[in-house]
């Protein structure tokens, strides 16, 4: 049986040809009832009216709710939850500190609300004293006063304002205890929502607008990231761009009277540049639409011999990776986008997808990517590539069911058999249908260079990292994928 169906949205037809938007087409019942069920198309000759048992649609019916007009990525994905903008993560637990810790910020673009983040990767819970937000229209004059009208507001905000820093709450609470985490698998708490509106920049209109935040620590054990050199603080920044990312921390409020969760937003002396990284971001209420891309993986993903060598603490292996300067590359403040990198050196799929799923519920990106291949796991047999297939599955499966668009990563050469990653990654690729996929080994491969492992010349670092040139060529060649899928 047949039925005329009139499309709201594009989508793939049984055929795969695209169904365009306000045009009439006839199509199974099966296929039209899903797209109508689903709000996809109208019912053209109200042929639904008629009594009929609706049964679970074919692969067409399905590749169409996943595959809109052409693009993998799902047309109809939310684009209205909030945007995260965390670079980096912890990887060490400091020994105990008392005093506050700032953080002046950009966001991806222009927001009415702020939500901190907390990750804690220690064995003991971590807690949180206190916390607060401000926005500031500069960044040259002090990063960690806000200026707002051309006066700044060392206080707390009076009520019925936002000239100054206004409290966090979690869960209506001034202070929170989160729970204990590992490396690998880190725990999550994200603040409530602070009613905060973004203001126009002076210094440079062009720029995104700043946030700042401090947090007040009473003797506290907590998650860091440690710069392996002062200068390193400012090269992060530098390397964030067009995005900033200032820290600083003090022990005393004015030079002598020690912080504490009454004081620390009344003053702040002039403080000192930090070297150890103890807030790694925010949660935004974006004004209209804005993408927030979440990626797990490896010491790829995180970008390693990104920059510098392979130090973790080096800025160059946290934001000189190719994910992180595609994403940079597509960053506008008209068309917002943030991004959470989770990846860990040394990391095995099982363990970074536990920490997808995890940092899927708290931060609520709509966009997630996956490695399914990555060398940790030993993928010496075709056992292993099935066993690191199945759990990508897993990660679409956790995707479908919190509305996130999944997107899946082709593995870049390594130092394994060639025949197995490359069948991976074909069934990567195969899978296109029903998911996304990123190529990240055509920019980097050479077939005929057996003797480098398969990467392209000048590419590697050594026999299973790209180098510099490796990760910028990924760059570009995501960047142009992502603008793609993400509809930019």
């Amino acid at each position: 049986m047949t039925m005329r169906i009139t499309m709201i949205q594009a989508r793939l037809g049984e055929s795969g040809s695209v169904l365009a938007a306000g045009s009439t087409y006839t199509v199974s019942d099966l296929f039209g009832r899903t797209m109508v069920y689903n709000k996809f198309a109208t019912d053209t000759d109200n042929a639904m009216l008629e009594p009929q048992r609706f049964t679970e649609p074919g692969i067409a019916a399905t590749q169409a709710l996943v595959s809109g007009a052409g693009s993998s990525l799902l047309t109809n994905r939310s684009r209205s939850r909030p945007c995260a903008l965390i670079p980096t993560m912890p990887i060490s637990v400091s020994t105990a500190f008392t005093g506050t810790h700032s953080l002046m910020m950009t966001a991806p673009g222009e927001f009415d609300a702020v939500a901190v983040v907390a990750c804690n990767i220690d064995a003991s819970t971590m807690i949180i004293d206190a916390a607060s937000v401000a926005v500031s229209e500069r960044s040259d004059t002090s990063k960690t006063v806000p200026t707002i009208g051309g006066t700044t507001y060392n206080q707390a905000a009076p009520a019925g304002t936002q000239n100054g820093f206004i409290a966090v709450t979690w869960g209506g609470s001034a202070s929170v205890t989160v729970a204990a985490g590992t490396a690998t698998a880190p725990t999550w708490a994200v603040s409530d929502f602070t009613a905060i509106s973004s203001i126009p920049r002076v210094d440079d209109s062009t720029k995104f607008p700043l946030v700042l935040v401090r947090e007040y620590f009473n003797a506290r054990t907590l998650s860091t990231m440690t710069f392996g050199s002062g200068a390193d603080v400012d090269t992060f920044s530098t390397l964030l761009a067009p995005h900033e990312f200032y820290q600083t921390a003090q022990a005393t409020v004015d030079g002598a009277t020690p912080a504490t969760a009454a004081n620390y937003t009344a003053t702040w002396a002039a403080g000192t540049n930090t070297q150890t990284m103890r807030i790694f971001g925010l949660l935004f209420r974006i004004r209209g639409t804005s993408d927030t891309v979440l990626i797990a993986g490896d010491s790829i993903l995180r970008g390693s011999f990104g920059a510098n060598g392979g130090t973790l603490q080096s800025p160059g292996n946290m934001v000189g990776g190719w994910f992180t300067k595609s994403i940079l590359a597509l960053s506008s403040k008209t068309a917002p986008i943030g991004f959470v990198n989770l990846g860990i050196s040394g990391d095995t799929s099982t363990s970074y997808l536990a920490r997808t799923k995890a940092a899927m519920t708290a931060l609520r990106p709509n966009v997630c990517g996956y490695a399914p291949y990555t060398t940790n796991d030993t993928p010496t047999n075709v056992l292993v590539i099935t066993q690191q297939l199945s759990r990508a599955l897993d990660f679409v499966d956790t995707c479908q069911t919190n509305r996130v668009a999944p997107i899946l990563l082709q593995a870049t050469p390594v130092n394994r058999t060639l025949a197995l990653r490359l069948d991976s990654n074909a069934k990567v690729a195969a899978m296109s249908p029903l998911v996304a996929s990123l190529d990240l080994n055509t920019p980097i491969y050479d077939p005929a260079n057996a003797g480098n492992n398969y990467f392209l010349a000048g590419t590697n670092q050594d026999d299973t990292h790209p180098n510099s040139t490796g990760h910028n060529l990924l760059a570009a060649s995501a960047t142009t994928q992502l603008r793609t899928l993400l509809g930019r």
